[in-house]
């Protein structure tokens, strides 16, 4: 073999070595876009029924107004551990869990969504809502500031 011709196979080999490395990468983009999904999906999911809805945002906020029938797991409590135990068999038992905050510019919902599936949360029935509470209300989609589903079942 000539000099050339082994300039020629390491070539190929590092053309497909570097179309491997950045295909991997935009494959792993493209899974963690396909796990958020658009407004009207969401809402589409939350007529159907079957599924739960996770406030990631404060206690005080999600007092104040949430998604209705959402139950509140705020990211930064220090009970989010002990509402994520009390919650995963019940949010697991749902065809699908939509985690949402405030919109975009929030990422409580992609951190808490990461710690639920930490806990045992079935990654096929994860829903990250990024547009998040203030964009589901303008639209005037269904809103609550009932605390009686959330009260039973972290009081216990």
């Amino acid at each position: 073999m000539t000099f050339q011709n082994h300039l020629k196979i390491i070539g190929i080999i590092l053309f497909f070595s570097f179309f491997a490395y950045f295909t991997s990468f935009a494959e792993k983009s493209n899974k963690e876009k396909n796990q958020d999904v658009s407004l009207k999906k969401v809402y589409s999911i939350f007529k159907k029924g079957n599924c739960f809805f996770v406030d990631a945002r404060s206690f005080k906020e999600y007092a104040e107004g949430h998604i209705e029938g959402a139950v509140n797991i705020p990211f930064n409590s220090d009970n989010k551990g002990e509402y994520i135990v009390k919650s995963i068999d019940i949010l697991n038992s749902a065809k699908y869990v939509v985690v949402y905050c405030d919109g975009a510019s929030c990422g409580l919902s992609k951190m808490l969504a990461k710690d639920l599936l930490d806990a045992g949360l079935d990654k096929g029935k994860l829903i990250v809502f990024t547009e998040g509470y203030e964009v589901w209300k303008e639209k005037g989609y269904p809103v609550s500031k009932d605390l009686s589903f959330q009260n039973g079942l972290f009081s216990q």
